[in-house]
């Protein structure tokens, strides 16, 4: 792909906004934004607490393996 060719593709996916933002219209950008990425954290962290105790659980298991073959 030449230089040409990837601008044209950039510029095709990407659109200029000129627009002036009221501070109202900018806090709500911004808030909007935060708040899905909060989302997608909480998410990502349930699972990984999820995670954590089905972990927890088979340490046990091994523990309890362990202790009661020795």
């Amino acid at each position: 792909m030449d230089a040409k060719t990837a601008y044209k593709n950039w510029k095709d996916s990407h659109k200029v906004n000129m627009r002036v933002y009221t501070d109202q219209e900018m806090f709500e950008l911004g808030f909007d934004t935060c708040q899905t990425m909060i989302k997608a954290m909480a998410t990502i962290i349930d699972e990984m607490e999820k995670d954590a105790k089905k972990m927890m659980a088979e340490i046990k298991k091994l523990k309890k393996a362990k202790s009661e073959a020795a």
